[in-house]
């Protein structure tokens, strides 16, 4: 995790730049509460489970 935050630092830095972060996941998928408190806000989201409604 720390080398992912690193990149987007050194990708921040960059001129022109733009990044994005998404992670979706299964509801069934628990994350550790300290590793998901490490993302940025609202780069979470959980997959309903309707294929149409997750595209």
């Amino acid at each position: 995790m720390a080398a992912a935050r690193e990149l987007l630092a050194a990708m921040d830095a960059m001129w022109g730049l733009e990044t994005g972060l998404g992670l979706w996941t299964r509801r069934t998928l628990e994350l550790r509460k300290e590793w998901e408190a490490g993302l940025p806000a609202d780069a979470h989201g959980v997959l309903t489970g309707d294929p149409a409604a997750d595209r």
